[in-house]
């Protein structure tokens, strides 16, 4: 009798023990699917919001020095193509402007299927707007002094990408679809 309820015992511990690692795996796979790099972002939850922007600093590598330097915020840039002159323009844009394209994308949501159409409608330079928000090095010295961009925003007819600020990979872009969002940019940079 104390032989069966030990067994009994074990049983329900191995079925315990079995549902808590099916259930940690679904749990694991559930977050990886919605939350991972092939998962889906909010714009809200990828792009740096406007209020951010101007207390931006954080240590990153400087490509100068090899070393850990202290970065701090630069501005943010719109750069276009100007069919006019015939050439990229870089406009400075203020904070207002800023929080005015972030609130015209914040809600949208990444693209789940990455189509050969969203490709092609960032290939060519003359349809597409950057908006970069830029850092320098918070030292001027010239052996230490560096400017980049820290997030990267591109926008296409139908559709804008943001790079991801990731360390081991910096080329990783998320898809959005938003209608004339290209359009809507520039009358809100070029009013």
């Amino acid at each position: 009798m104390a032989s069966m309820r030990k067994r009994q015992e074990i049983v329900k511990l191995l079925l315990l023990f079995g549902f808590s690692m099916a259930l940690a795996l679904f749990l694991t796979v559930f977050l990886i699917y919605n939350y991972g790099p092939s998962g889906r972002y909010l714009v809200s939850s990828a792009l740096l919001a406007p209020d951010l922007t101007s207390t931006l600093a954080y240590n990153d590598t400087n490509k100068k020095t090899g070393g850990l330097t202290r970065y701090i915020s630069d501005g943010i840039e719109l750069s276009f193509y100007n069919p006019k002159t015939k050439e990229i323009e870089h406009l400075q844009i203020d904070l207002k402007t800023y929080r005015h394209i972030y609130g015209l994308i914040d809600d949208d949501e990444s693209v789940q299927e990455l189509t050969e159409q969203m490709i092609q409608q960032f290939s060519a330079s003359q349809g597409v707007a950057t908006l970069a928000i830029k850092v320098r090095t918070e030292s001027h010295a010239d052996w230490i002094d560096e400017t980049k961009d820290f997030q990267t925003v591109e926008f296409a007819r139908d559709f804008f990408r943001i790079r991801l600020h990731e360390e081991k990979n910096p080329n990783i872009w998320v898809y959005f679809a938003h209608s004339q969002i290209l359009q809507q940019v520039m009358r809100v940079a070029i009013p």
